[in-house]
């Protein structure tokens, strides 16, 4: 099964439990995953790209440059707040402050709008005196590409070795693994293992070396990201 999808959507879905229906990661960090994951998913399909020694735009390296490529609205919403700055600070500045205005926050909203549109999840809310108290994206009625992904991540997670149609995946696993979260995400698969193999995929095979050095530094950006917290909007 054709299990393709964006860096945002992959993490976005990874990091919705089954059961509940609610992320397995705390406001912030889903914010944070999901910056990171659009960041990424904008190197991946060209539209942002990591400056080098001697840079003919002027740009210092280390800093995204932006490309013309086209992308979809809420991914360029990411640009502007991107191009020019390190990867660190691209990240603060497409979180924001949390809460719903963001473009983390505006971009989390359209990616669970589309899912539920396409039947992948369902939106449930609970109520109190008319006013929705928590929210809920429960398992849909086409579960199959969701399904197939889980499966996917948790055998590259346990030792399959990537394919080139894995690199949207990969992507995801490595900022899932560049907030710490994996082990929230897969509670299944014992820490230290799991540590230990998500950084070897991060490493691995990419489909250029300008692909993995920005993935890389979106790593390090989550990281950094994770231990410094920020008010976000409860999500639940």
């Amino acid at each position: 099964m054709d299990i393709q999808a964006t860096i945002p959507e992959t993490v976005l879905l990874l990091a919705l439990d089954d059961a509940s229906g609610k992320p397995v990661l705390d406001g912030t960090t889903l914010l944070q995953t999901l910056g990171g994951a659009g960041l990424a998913e904008l190197v991946v399909r060209g539209r942002l790209r990591l400056a080098e020694e001697g840079e003919p735009t002027g740009t210092k390296p280390g800093r995204f440059v932006a490309s013309t490529a086209v992308v979809e609205p809420a991914l360029e919403a990411f640009v502007e707040h991107a191009e020019d700055r390190t990867p660190s600070d691209a990240l603060t500045r497409v979180v924001g402050w949390g809460g719903t205005r963001s473009v983390a926050a505006r971009l989390r909203a359209e990616l669970l709008g589309e899912l539920v549109a396409e039947g992948a999840l369902a939106h449930a809310e609970t109520r109190w005196l008319g006013i929705a108290w928590s929210e809920r994206w429960e398992r849909g009625a086409s579960t199959e590409r969701e399904d197939a992904m889980q499966s996917r991540a948790r055998a590259l997670l346990q030792g399959d070795e990537p394919a080139a149609s894995d690199e949207h995946l990969v992507a995801a696993l490595a900022i899932l693994h560049g907030a710490k979260a994996l082990p929230k995400v897969f509670p299944d698969l014992d820490a230290k293992p799991l540590k230990t193999r998500a950084d070897a995929l991060a490493l691995g095979s990419w489909s250029s070396e300008v692909v993995r050095k920005a993935v890389e530094a979106m790593q390090v950006a989550m990281m950094v990201a994770t231990t410094v917290p920020i008010t976000v909007a409860a999500s639940s």
